[in-house]
């Protein structure tokens, strides 16, 4: 539907080799058979709910924000603690701290000295992420990352497949990458997008100019356990539903207990809150300087708008 493309015009759309030779077709014999979202709507819902009246059904076209909290649920009792052989487990009992990958660049992964100590500082939207999954692992110790230099994304999946890191930081989200990454043969699994792309590629400030990521990025692991994959979603996630509820740094305490991951993990929410803030808070601390906020890295609310865009991009 963003590309104009109906059942009629299916031939325009895009093929794929990620599933194999079998299924290079899929998309376009897909909208082939259906029509684009629009169609489909319009065929289904039109008449009992009125799609311009729904607006988180609409096309985000870039001027409205994009972040959405996903409601948490009401959990009425604990899920099992990590069992042994999981990456949560390893890290919280053996490995003691996390290995997070992460491309150096302005606003989101960037290494300072700290004076007193002399000792490499990590900061910048990226690293924060990594100091979020830290402190929700570790009862609050945000310190505890291993900060793994990557060259481009390509590299970031072959040491995430290898098991030298965790997580990667900063990755776009594609396609390719969710089904079938080309160096690896393997398929990954993203988090929520935490920075969508902005129409400038480069921002001026204070006579430098700075070359800003290409695609909508967010923190990747391994399709292997679920389980980890999910709390990562979940840290991102936090960071955005404690902006909607105007819990700041200070007020981390309203966060409410998360019970999925089992007893060690209630105060996981709380913890994220209170080592880097919602997402508003990292916003301006990490790259508010070289991109003001705004489009689709705002909230989703207040009031709603469309919802709908395709993250993997063209």
């Amino acid at each position: 539907e963003e590309h104009n493309i109906t059942n009629t015009t299916a031939s325009k759309f895009m093929t794929t080799s990620v599933f194999g030779e079998k299924y290079e077709g899929m998309f376009v014999n897909a909208i082939k058979a259906v029509g684009n979202y629009g169609d489909f709507y319009e065929r289904h819902m039109e008449n009992l709910a009125p799609r311009k009246y729904s607006k988180y059904n609409l096309l985000n076209n870039g001027s409205t924000g994009l972040h959405y909290g996903f409601p948490i649920g009401q959990e009425e009792w604990y899920g099992p603690d990590p069992a042994p052989g999981s990456t949560l487990y390893s890290l919280t009992k053996e490995l003691g701290e996390l290995r997070c990958g992460i491309l150096e660049r302005p606003g989101f992964g960037e290494v300072e000295m700290h004076n007193k100590s002399m000792t490499k500082l990590w900061k910048g939207m990226d690293a924060e992420y990594c100091y979020a999954l830290s402190a929700a692992l570790f009862r609050g110790g945000r310190g505890k990352v291993e900060f793994v230099i990557i060259n481009n994304a390509t590299e970031g999946y072959q040491l995430l497949n290898s098991g030298k890191v965790d997580v990667i930081a900063g990755i776009s989200v594609t396609l390719e990458g969710d089904v079938k990454e080309a160096s690896t043969g393997k398929g990954y699994e993203f988090s929520i997008p935490y920075f969508y792309e902005v129409s400038s590629p480069t921002e001026m400030v204070d006579g430098h100019q700075y070359a800003l990521p290409s695609g909508n990025l967010a923190l990747v692991t391994r399709e292997d356990d679920p389980q980890w994959s999910d709390f990562v979603f979940w840290v991102v996630s936090a960071t955005i539903i404690a902006e909607e509820r105007f819990i700041v740094q200070s007020m981390h305490g309203d966060m409410e207990e998360a019970k999925v991951f089992g007893p060690s993990f209630r105060s996981m929410l709380r913890q994220v809150i209170q080592a880097v803030g919602n997402y508003g808070e990292i916003y301006d601390r990490s790259i508010g300087r070289l991109v003001p906020r705004q489009g689709r890295n705002l909230l989703n609310a207040d009031p709603s708008g469309p919802q709908h865009f395709s993250f993997f991009g063209k």
